[in-house]
């Protein structure tokens, strides 16, 4: 099979390759992928199974591809699936790629895990909440009544644990 510019020459190979383009735009350097996205990765179907865009373009375009690489995106842009811009990453590179992506140092990620964490754990939800804030009932009672300890009404009651997050000034604190 000869190549001619990177991409096979078989019609198949041409084929694919045109109907995935047909799924993106372009955006300065970048071919933007318009179709399925699953974890913010780009996939299409390819001989009936999901497969990642970026693994199927290169093997489409020649490129030799490793099982246990993950194909990402040069440039900042987690959507693009532009050729130029595929490098192949091992674990480890991977998963510091991902770790930089995330801000784990950020108050609004402290506060996505807390509510994750109370939504799998917590016996009570932020309505309950809000009804042991507004009570005048004494904490013990509360505590029997909704399965949790004193510690965790008088929390409650003073905004330490299940804190109010939903106006937009939350957490600027006085300046």
């Amino acid at each position: 099979m000869t190549k001619s510019r990177g991409i096979q020459s078989h019609p198949f190979a041409v084929q694919t390759i045109g109907s995935l383009v047909a799924q993106t735009y372009e955006e300065g350097d970048c071919l933007i992928w318009t179709g399925r996205v699953c974890n913010g990765v780009p996939y299409a179907a390819h001989n009936k199974q999901p497969v990642p865009v970026r693994r199927l373009l290169v093997e489409l375009a020649g490129g030799k591809v490793i099982p246990s690489f993950s194909y990402g995106c040069s440039c900042l842009t987690p959507l693009c699936v532009s050729l130029e811009h595929i490098v192949a990453r091992n674990a480890r590179q991977h998963s510091v790629r991902m770790h930089q992506a995330c801000d784990k140092s950020s108050a609004a990620f402290s506060l996505k895990m807390a509510a994750l964490a109370r939504k799998h754990k917590a016996k009570i939800n932020i309505d309950i909440a809000r009804e042991i804030r507004l009570s005048e009932e004494d904490s013990l009672l509360l505590a029997s009544i909704h399965g949790i300890s004193r510690s965790t009404v008088n929390k409650i009651k003073r905004n330490e644990a299940w804190k109010e997050t939903s106006t937009p000034f939350f957490g600027l604190g006085a300046r």
